[in-house]
Protein backbone atom coordinates (compact mmCIF):
# COMPACT_ATOMS: atom_id res chain seq x y z
CA UNK A 1 0.00 0.00 0.00
CA UNK A 2 0.71 3.72 -0.82
CA UNK A 3 -0.82 6.75 -1.17
CA UNK A 4 -2.62 6.04 -3.56
CA UNK A 5 -4.26 3.46 -1.39
CA UNK A 6 -5.07 -0.53 -1.37
CA UNK A 7 -7.32 -1.56 -4.31
CA UNK A 8 -9.86 -4.16 -2.69
CA UNK A 9 -12.15 -7.00 -5.03
CA UNK A 10 -14.65 -5.18 -7.30
CA UNK A 11 -18.07 -5.99 -7.12
CA UNK A 12 -19.84 -8.92 -8.23
CA UNK A 13 -21.54 -7.33 -11.33
CA UNK A 14 -18.05 -5.03 -11.65
CA UNK A 15 -19.44 -1.81 -11.55
CA UNK A 16 -18.00 -1.05 -8.48
CA UNK A 17 -14.82 -0.75 -6.80
CA UNK A 18 -13.74 -0.31 -3.26
CA UNK A 19 -10.43 1.28 -2.43
CA UNK A 20 -8.73 2.46 0.52
CA UNK A 21 -6.73 4.99 0.96
CA UNK A 22 -3.91 6.76 3.67
CA UNK A 23 -2.67 9.81 1.88
CA UNK A 24 0.00 11.86 3.19
CA UNK A 25 0.67 13.86 0.94
CA UNK A 26 -1.82 15.77 -1.72
CA UNK A 27 -2.76 13.85 -4.57
CA UNK A 28 -2.40 14.77 -7.99
CA UNK A 29 -5.81 16.66 -10.35
CA UNK A 30 -7.43 13.69 -11.56
CA UNK A 31 -10.80 13.24 -13.40
CA UNK A 32 -12.52 10.35 -14.38
CA UNK A 33 -15.16 10.21 -17.13
CA UNK A 34 -17.28 7.44 -16.39
CA UNK A 35 -16.89 6.73 -12.40
CA UNK A 36 -18.77 8.33 -9.20
CA UNK A 37 -16.49 8.40 -6.41
CA UNK A 38 -17.77 8.28 -2.95
CA UNK A 39 -15.79 9.07 -0.17
CA UNK A 40 -15.42 8.33 3.81
CA UNK A 41 -13.31 9.65 5.61
CA UNK A 42 -12.18 7.51 8.49
CA UNK A 43 -9.59 9.72 10.11
CA UNK A 44 -7.43 12.50 9.96
CA UNK A 45 -8.34 15.48 7.96
CA UNK A 46 -7.76 17.31 5.09
CA UNK A 47 -9.46 19.30 1.91
CA UNK A 48 -11.01 18.37 -1.14
CA UNK A 49 -10.45 20.78 -3.77
CA UNK A 50 -12.69 19.86 -6.68
CA UNK A 51 -13.41 22.07 -10.44
CA UNK A 52 -15.07 21.69 -13.62
CA UNK A 53 -11.83 20.37 -15.25
CA UNK A 54 -7.98 19.73 -15.72
CA UNK A 55 -5.56 22.02 -17.25
CA UNK A 56 -2.61 20.07 -18.66
CA UNK A 57 -1.57 16.56 -17.21
CA UNK A 58 -1.84 13.20 -18.74
CA UNK A 59 -4.44 10.35 -19.89
CA UNK A 60 -3.71 6.95 -17.60
CA UNK A 61 -6.53 4.83 -19.13
CA UNK A 62 -10.10 5.57 -20.69
CA UNK A 63 -11.30 8.67 -19.93
CA UNK A 64 -9.02 8.94 -16.73
CA UNK A 65 -6.69 12.53 -16.70
CA UNK A 66 -4.05 12.83 -13.87
CA UNK A 67 -1.65 15.85 -13.40
CA UNK A 68 -1.84 19.31 -14.57
CA UNK A 69 -4.30 21.81 -12.30
CA UNK A 70 -7.47 22.45 -11.55
CA UNK A 71 -9.71 24.96 -13.67
CA UNK A 72 -11.24 27.33 -13.05
CA UNK A 73 -10.25 28.12 -9.65
CA UNK A 74 -10.99 25.22 -7.27
CA UNK A 75 -13.77 25.10 -4.46
CA UNK A 76 -12.85 23.18 -1.06
CA UNK A 77 -14.42 20.74 1.42
CA UNK A 78 -12.99 20.46 4.97
CA UNK A 79 -12.33 16.68 5.20
CA UNK A 80 -12.86 14.91 8.97
CA UNK A 81 -14.02 11.33 10.25
CA UNK A 82 -17.20 10.65 9.32
CA UNK A 83 -17.68 13.09 6.14
CA UNK A 84 -18.57 11.43 3.21
CA UNK A 85 -18.63 13.13 -0.67
CA UNK A 86 -20.08 12.26 -3.42
CA UNK A 87 -17.37 13.47 -6.30
CA UNK A 88 -19.62 12.82 -9.48
CA UNK A 89 -18.09 11.49 -12.82
CA UNK A 90 -16.21 14.25 -14.48
CA UNK A 91 -15.46 16.76 -11.32
CA UNK A 92 -11.58 17.35 -11.43
CA UNK A 93 -10.51 16.81 -7.64
CA UNK A 94 -7.32 16.85 -5.32
CA UNK A 95 -7.25 15.93 -1.70
CA UNK A 96 -5.09 17.09 0.22
CA UNK A 97 -4.49 15.85 3.86
CA UNK A 98 -3.65 18.14 6.58
CA UNK A 99 -1.50 17.82 9.67
CA UNK A 100 1.14 14.51 10.32
CA UNK A 101 -1.53 12.38 10.55
CA UNK A 102 -2.40 10.44 7.11
CA UNK A 103 -5.81 11.32 5.80
CA UNK A 104 -7.34 7.54 5.68
CA UNK A 105 -10.82 7.05 3.62
CA UNK A 106 -12.47 4.66 1.58
CA UNK A 107 -13.45 5.34 -1.34
CA UNK A 108 -16.43 3.42 -3.54
CA UNK A 109 -16.13 4.24 -7.42
CA UNK A 110 -19.27 3.58 -9.03
CA UNK A 111 -19.34 3.13 -13.04
CA UNK A 112 -21.99 5.66 -14.30
CA UNK A 113 -22.23 3.73 -17.53
CA UNK A 114 -22.80 -0.05 -17.80
CA UNK A 115 -20.86 0.64 -21.01
CA UNK A 116 -17.56 2.14 -19.62
CA UNK A 117 -14.47 0.31 -19.98
CA UNK A 118 -12.85 -1.68 -16.71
Amino acid sequence: ADARGVILPDSRDGRVQYLINARRDASQPERHAWWDDVMIVQSGNGFLDYSRSIKGGKPYGPGERRGGVLTPAPETLELSPGVVVRIPAGVAHVVRPLGPAPLVYLVLKEKVSADAPR
